[in-house]
């Protein structure tokens, strides 16, 4: 008799085992999480994460937070088994597909002002009293069209991942909910015993038994 969680109960992509993958994806968010919290003191992230203006930036690092919470939760619910903290993972998964679908959207409407900025432009961002240091970093790097098209590959990338992601954790959560607690197997080659037990009557007196009542 063997727990259900030993065996498979399914696989992604065909090959990779459901926990494994859930496994994978919760440390990537965790991953990706640290990187948008990191964000606050660097622009070394910046490019995966996004936040190339104040509002975009304050919505990464709540989101980083949450990531950060709901990740860890989820890794310790699925080395437990149970789906209670996945399933919340999943829908806060899909959620963050959504942030990154807006967050992108200011980004990139900020990011068509980048030459401005850069040494050949015309703007200066000190010079309007609010100074955006992720997007002067790039301009004055002269990168503004490097940047462009990375955040959108790197943004990309990131949503395809998300919704796959979702979508597994989802289907590992349905797994563990529908599967039996245990599954019960039993060996082709155990002898099944039928009719009366032999336990305390000798074969020799059952044997006498029957003769006598014959």
């Amino acid at each position: 008799m063997t727990k259900h969680h030993e065996h498979s109960i399914g696989y992604c992509l065909y090959c990779v085992p459901l926990k494994f993958s859930v496994i994978f994806y919760s440390a990537l968010i965790i991953a990706l999480s640290a990187a948008a919290v990191l964000s606050l003191c660097t622009e070394d992230y910046r490019l995966l994460v996004g936040g190339f203006c104040y509002t975009s930036r304050g919505i990464v690092t709540l989101v980083g937070f949450m990531g950060l919470f709901f990740g860890l939760a989820s890794l310790v619910s699925v080395f437990d088994n149970t789906s209670n903290w996945v399933r919340t993972f999943t829908r806060f998964a899909l959620l963050r597909c959504v942030s990154i679908v807006f967050i992108f959207s200011l980004d990139h409407f900020v990011l068509q002002d980048c030459e401005q900025y850069s040494h050949t432009g015309t703007r200066f961002s000190s010079a309007t009293g609010s100074y955006n240091a992720a997007l002067a970093t790039v301009a004055l790097q002269d990168r503004c069209a490097e940047t462009k098209s990375m955040y959108l590959l790197y943004t990309t990338i990131n949503l395809i991942f998300s919704l796959f992601g979702a979508y597994t954790t989802s289907r590992w959560c349905h797994a563990i909910d529908q599967s039996p607690s245990y599954q019960i197997s039993l060996n082709e080659t155990t002898r099944l015993h039928r009719g009366f037990s032999d336990m305390g009557h000798p074969v020799q007196e059952r044997a006498t038994d029957n003769a006598a009542t014959a």
